[in-house]
């Protein structure tokens, strides 16, 4: 089943609990690469989708992604506006039936952002958003982001890598209430690194003393 005409590019996919529907998000290379969204339905084995919908009317870059805000029932893009300096952009996604509604765009980060990546942190009720800054060496960053109906809001910057940090991934521990932000240290022989966010600003690195089961190595 295909969820794009033609030319889907760079996708992400989440679940959206509150309407028990997948949402994807992509590049349409085949239209100005804008971002757009579609609603899938799952039946079995099988899944439908929706008519697809621009959340960005002009080019996204390669970092479109899509996570689920269980305390808000909405869903969460962020993406890299190609037209605006690569800046980091998110906005809100509503799903109704096999269709989907976005409020306005909020800046994320004022500056050319890459290697976005998001968790939902239900100990707080927020969004992580993090990234690599390109005005700072692509150093790794995260935000807090808030969502409040359709729109976003965000906390304050904090670095968690003054190096360059590449390929960020992060996941919610539901069992230690922490997110963990996990990436290549490209200042460091290109190693696994990870830490762990104990709070909206409080990063812990992950050791052998307060981590098992990682294990330090190249990404």
């Amino acid at each position: 089943t295909t969820f794009s005409g033609a030319y889907g590019y760079y996708s992400d996919s989440t679940f959206d609990s509150t309407n028990n529907k997948v949402v994807v998000v992509w590049n349409d290379l085949n239209d100005g690469s804008k971002g757009k969204a579609a609603v899938g339905t799952v039946s079995g084995t099988s899944i439908s989708f929706g008519s697809e919908v621009n959340f960005h009317s002009a080019a996204t870059g390669e970092f479109n992604r899509v996570n689920f805000d269980s305390s808000s029932g909405k869903v969460v893009v962020a993406y890299v506006d190609a037209g605006d300096s690569n800046k980091g952009k998110a906005l809100v996604g509503t799903v109704s039936g096999t269709s989907i509604s976005f409020g306005s765009e909020a800046i994320f980060h004022n500056a050319a952002t890459y290697r976005n990546s998001l968790v939902y942190d239900p100990t707080s009720n927020k969004t992580l958003i993090a990234y690599s800054d390109a005005s700072s060496s692509n150093g790794g960053t995260f935000v807090m982001a808030t969502v409040s109906g359709t729109s976003i809001s965000f906390g304050s910057e904090s670095v968690f890598e003054a190096g360059e940090a590449s390929h960020i991934a992060t996941t919610y521990d539901s069992n230690s209430d922490r997110v963990v932000i996990a990436y290549e240290d490209a200042t460091d022989s290109d190693q696994g690194s990870a830490v762990v966010v104990t709070t909206a600003t409080s990063i812990n690195n992950l050791t052998s003393e307060n981590y098992i089961g990682m294990s330090r190595g190249p990404v």
